[in-house]
């Protein structure tokens, strides 16, 4: 996380920052959140990225699912995964 002026890598963690989230906008997966937008807005870096409404892996974790629900988030997760790591990108999952 970027925040406005207090990035320690001054210029090079901003073009990092905006590399990473043109290659996360690249993606296109299911268990994937989209980032829909990468730009500056007076001089400071962001992203617009798709609104996901849901629990945290902690807290669908906590309510302790049934093995079958576990396996079927796990293999969710590993499929969001995949899809990053094939195109060499930081993600964040989403489940079904």
């Amino acid at each position: 996380l970027l925040r406005p002026g207090r990035d320690p890598q001054g210029s090079v963690g901003r073009q990092r920052f905006l590399d990473e989230a043109r290659a996360m906008a690249r993606l296109d997966h299911p268990n994937v959140v989209k980032i829909y937008h990468v730009a500056e807005h007076q001089g400071e870096p962001f992203l617009a990225m798709e609104l996901v409404r849901g629990q945290t892996l902690r807290h669908l974790f906590s309510s302790r699912p049934a093995f079958a629900r576990r396996v079927e988030i796990l293999l969710s997760a590993g499929a969001g995964l995949a899809a990053a790591r094939s195109d060499e990108s930081e993600c964040n999952i989403k489940m079904p």
